[in-house]
């Protein structure tokens, strides 16, 4: 009876702790699980621009290859290709003509508009060269009028650039 009650006793001792190892074991495993998840959230989280740009190109790559191509040739092939470089041609012989023609008339105006503004000036300005040269030689007067009053004003102070300073 002994024996048996010490194997009764081991086996319950033994499956107490296989029962434990397991608990510690899914514990574990859950904790793990949950880490990595989070983990993995955070990760997706965090590169959410990058996974909206990988989805956006796959969508332009998917109708890239489903457009159907076949819809260009067949514009392009109604009409032979002759006509086609005929009509270039003309259309560019146009096109460079009114270029031509609307550079002209736009050096033509600006020249217009230069001359006028130099009329303007010279009537504006109105005076002959006698009467510039007074107001030039009334200028310098009143100049020099000006440089003696602040000289008097100042006095005998010393200025910052000086010669004379004493020490």
């Amino acid at each position: 009876m002994k024996e048996s009650y010490r194997e009764l006793k081991q086996g319950e001792v033994e499956d107490k702790d296989s029962i434990g190892n397991a608990l510690l074991s899914a514990g574990t495993a859950l904790l793990m699980a949950a880490c990595l998840k989070r983990a993995v959230v955070m990760f997706l989280v965090e590169q959410w621009r990058i996974w909206v740009f990988l989805v956006l190109n796959l969508i332009l790559v998917a109708i890239f290859f489903t457009s159907n191509p076949s819809s260009y040739s067949d514009n392009q092939s109604e009409e032979p290709s002759a006509k086609i470089k005929q009509k270039k041609i003309k259309n560019r012989e146009c096109n460079e003509a009114e270029k031509v023609e609307k550079v002209e008339i736009k050096q033509q105006q600006e020249i217009e508009e230069e001359e006028e503004d130099e009329e303007e000036e010279e009537e504006e300005i109105g005076l002959s060269k006698e009467e510039l040269n007074e107001r030039v030689e009334a200028f310098i007067v009143m100049f020099k009028k000006q440089l003696i009053s602040d000289a008097r004003k100042r006095g005998n102070r010393p200025t910052p650039f000086s010669y004379n300073n004493k020490q």
